[in-house]
């Protein structure tokens, strides 16, 4: 399924700096002028089409451990150089270097969504300790230029859960539950995810979802509506970072003589992400039900 040269190309990463690697595995993999000399990319092409395919044949990929080989390019990646000449295009060629660079990000992301919204990948993932790399990879620093990297897999999770017309109102729920999953154990050591999902507008997209499933009057969009109002309650309360009163909006209250402020008794579970506060209090002010 998957050709030994890309296998070997990744499996260098082990012995050469990791900037090095990351730009040998991007070379292989972008699009060059002509087909001929993009057999890299023709790979990765074919391997999206095929992602969204049959159940079994995601299993194929699986056993070939396709999945952990894009986590570990994609761990990579990170540390890729600056795209040298990055508006000029070269004689012969159709792409300028940035062109290629975006169009290879967006089509990797794609594939990599695809696979794990499937049990075998994500069970390999899990396996193999490459979730963890996961994890590891899209909540750490990296270059400003390398940041469509990592924000690109949020965008893309909530691209695609806009875009799908054939799910039912319960199954876009449990993607839900996957992505608020993600955020929520993410948060637990870094704020990068939750603002990825903020600045992708995964609020805006949660707050139309809330509005439009409350004029589904069946039972099953009932149902997947109280359990995802109950969802984003739970990820209030998730956040790196504690949210602390100001004195611009606290006023006059520092002026009391003897007043302190006093001390939350939610025991963890303070309001510390305050988007999704306003997704509930946006959704509480518009519903008429």
């Amino acid at each position: 399924m998957v050709p030994r040269d890309y296998l070997y190309k990744v499996s260098r990463a082990s012995f050469e700096g990791r900037e090095s690697a990351s730009y040998a595995i991007v070379k292989f993999l972008e699009i060059e002028s002509t087909e001929v000399s993009s057999n890299g990319w023709m790979l990765l092409s074919t391997i999206n089409l095929l992602s969204s395919g049959e159940s079994s044949l995601i299993d194929c990929m699986t056993a070939a451990c396709l999945p952990s080989t894009l986590v570990k390019c994609l761990y990579l990646f990170f540390d890729l150089p600056d795209v040298q000449k990055a508006d000029t295009l070269e004689p012969g060629c159709e792409f300028t270097p940035k062109e290629r660079r975006v169009l290879l990000q967006k089509v990797f992301v794609q594939v990599l969504v695809r696979l794990c919204s499937h049990m075998s990948p994500a069970e390999e993932l899990a396996r193999k300790d490459d979730l963890a790399l996961l994890f590891s990879a899209i909540t750490s620093w990296c270059p400003a230029h390398n940041v469509p990297w990592r924000k690109g897999c949020v965008g893309m999770c909530i691209d695609n859960m806009q875009r799908v017309q054939e799910l039912s109102p319960i199954e876009l729920v449990e993607m839900f539950v996957t992505v608020f999953c993600f955020l929520k154990d993410s948060s637990e050591v870094s704020q990068v995810l939750l603002d990825d999902f903020r600045t992708c507008q995964g609020y805006l997209f949660l707050t139309d979802f809330l509005l439009r499933m409350e004029k589904n009057e069946s039972e099953e969009a009932i149902q997947a509506l109280r359990n995802l109002v109950l969802l984003v309650g739970s990820l209030t309360t998730c956040g790196y970072m504690e949210l602390k009163p100001s004195t611009a909006s606290a006023g006059s209250l520092f002026k009391i003589p003897g007043f302190t402020i006093p001390q939350p008794a939610g025991k963890g579970v303070s309001v510390r992400n305050i988007q999704a506060f306003q997704v509930l209090q946006s959704v509480f002010l518009k519903v008429s039900s």
